[in-house]
């Protein structure tokens, strides 16, 4: 039923997909904001991180994870660990069919592949990744 099929064990913590966290961000004193290119504060486009500790000083961005729990077994291939970089230029889909190619044949030359994916898609952010084989 999985092998070969992605599936999304996160959350994208992005204004457009958090107006609870929104919401917090505009209740502080000063209030914060989201420009309209969607960007925090007209700085940053997520509302979570572990970085960025100028924006979480003052509080309007914070690092409280979104957390589940996924058994992984014999139906699951490849665990693809990435940042934002990457899933802004790749879709949750693609990675899977790109690294089940051949020519890359180990986990290390699959992940630098990916990254070399996405900055050749013009990412401009943070890019990195780990690919794990089940």
């Amino acid at each position: 039923e999985f092998l070969g099929q992605a599936i999304r064990l996160t959350h994208d913590h992005k204004p457009e997909s958090c107006p609870e966290d929104v919401e917090r961000l505009q209740s502080l004193t000063p209030p914060g904001f989201v420009d309209a290119s969607g960007r925090v504060n007209g700085y940053i486009a997520i509302t979570r991180a572990m970085g960025d500790h100028n924006m979480k000083r003052p509080g309007y961005i914070h690092n409280t994870p979104h957390v589940s729990i996924t058994v992984l077994d014999s139906k699951h291939d490849y665990l693809i660990l990435a940042c934002d970089g990457v899933w802004d230029v790749i879709e949750d889909q693609e990675p899977i069919d790109f690294i089940q190619k051949e020519e890359f044949p180990n986990a290390l030359t699959k992940a630098k592949a990916l990254l070399l994916e996405a900055k050749k898609r013009g990412s401009a952010d943070n890019l990195t990744v780990m690919v794990v084989k089940l």
